[in-house]
Order: structure tokens, then C-alpha cells, then sequence
């Protein structure tokens, strides 16, 4: 999916296509992984197949962005439910 996002993208001129690939590729600060770059930009990327008649990959997208939400859903209560006791206890009365 990224080769084929890269193929309809890396030529334009752009400024968020600039920015995407450079969060992809950064060596200093944050650097997205692919996962969360599908998943942050899902819409945009659905443009870009829309406007570029990518059939193929259009269809491709929306299995690839439900497993990307699942992943990210998971690694986010993985993360969050436990410390959900420690929010409640210092969350200030009503």
C-alpha cells in the first residue's frame, strides 16, 4: 500500500504530500510508522485514489484502514485500561 500511496505521490508538489512522506522518512523528532500514517490519513490518501481512478487500491483501503483502527484501538486500551483507576481516583469531585 505505501509503494502505490509513494507512486501516485512522491512527484506532486503538493505541500501535505511533502509533509507525509516527511514524517515517514524523519531522522530527527517524530517519525510516524506506516500503520499510523494509514490510519491518520486515511481520508487524504482515499482522495488521492479517488482523484487518480485507482480503482484497485481504492478497494484495498477500507480492509487496510479497519485493520490499521483495530490496531491502533488495541495498543490504545493495552496502554489506557490500566491506568484508568489511577484517572478516577484523582479526578476532582463533582
Amino acid at each position: 500500500m505505501m509503494k502505490r500511496i509513494e507512486q501516485h505521490t512522491l512527484s506532486s508538489d503538493d505541500p501535505f504530500w511533502a509533509y507525509f512522506h516527511g514524517r515517514r522518512r524523519a531522522t530527527n523528532g517524530s517519525r510516524d510508522d506506516d500503520l499510523l500514517l494509514l490510519a491518520s490519513f486515511v481520508n487524504q490518501i482515499r482522495e488521492r485514489f479517488e482523484s487518480q481512478g485507482d480503482e484497485e487500491e481504492f478497494l484495498w483501503l477500507e480492509p487496510i484502514e479497519n485493520e490499521c483502527f483495530r490496531r491502533l484501538t488495541t495498543a490504545t486500551q493495552r496502554h489506557a485500561v490500566p491506568l484508568l483507576p489511577q484517572l478516577i481516583a484523582r479526578r476532582p469531585p463533582p
